[in-house]
């Protein structure tokens, strides 16, 4: 049979090797954590990039759609313009015959042309006005756009990686060697060695 010392330095030997296993293991947890938190914070960059081109393309797309919508409702006003002078010339030509088979002449028939003028020019007025507010609500809209693509990105967090634990050598160093004091008198007085003081 072994003698007490010999088994209590070797209790001891073996707490104080499992500790600075226990240590050695605790710095690679550690590490592998700060590997884990870069892999996390690159692949939450890689998506804010992806999401800013989508919504970059999409943006650039809408913003198209905008532009031909508005090149259409201006040829649309155009023909619209157009179709009212046609018109009041027509109406200004059959007014006219129609005035003077009925033998309106001078003032009043001035006075119809006048009228059928006045018109005109207040629907080319609404037209106008019309346009203008078309024109108002396309910068809104190519405003709105913009905005929401800026807002999409910049609402997508940032990542902010957690604190890793890092073991502490005197922390482990002190536990480990109390281990191993306890562990060893522990097995000093189990192999039937004398305590210390008694």
């Amino acid at each position: 049979m072994c003698e007490p010392t010999t088994i209590a330095i070797a209790v001891a030997a073996t707490t104080v090797l499992a500790g600075a296993a226990g240590y050695v293991g605790d710095i690679q947890a550690a590490k592998a954590e700060e590997e884990h938190q870069k892999l996390l914070a690159t692949d939450q960059e890689r998506f804010k990039q992806a999401t800013a081109r989508a919504e970059n393309k999409q943006a650039i797309e809408s913003s198209f759609q905008l532009g031909l919508r508005e090149q259409q409702e201006q040829a649309k006003q155009a023909q619209e313009a157009q179709q009212l002078r046609i018109t009041s010339a027509q109406n200004i030509g059959t007014n006219i015959v129609s005035a003077a088979s009925g033998g309106v002449t001078g003032v009043s028939m001035n006075n119809l042309v006048r009228d059928v003028s006045r018109q005109e020019g207040q629907s080319a007025r609404n037209i106008d006005l019309n346009e203008g507010f078309r024109r108002q609500q396309l910068v809104q809209d190519l405003k709105g756009v913009r905005s929401n693509a800026i807002s999409s990105v910049r609402n997508i967090r940032d990542y902010h990686p957690a604190p890793v634990r890092r073991p502490n050598l005197f922390a482990t160093a002190l536990g480990t060697t109390a281990s191993a004091a306890g562990a060893g008198l522990g097995a000093y007085g189990a192999a039937g060695g004398t305590p210390i003081g008694g």
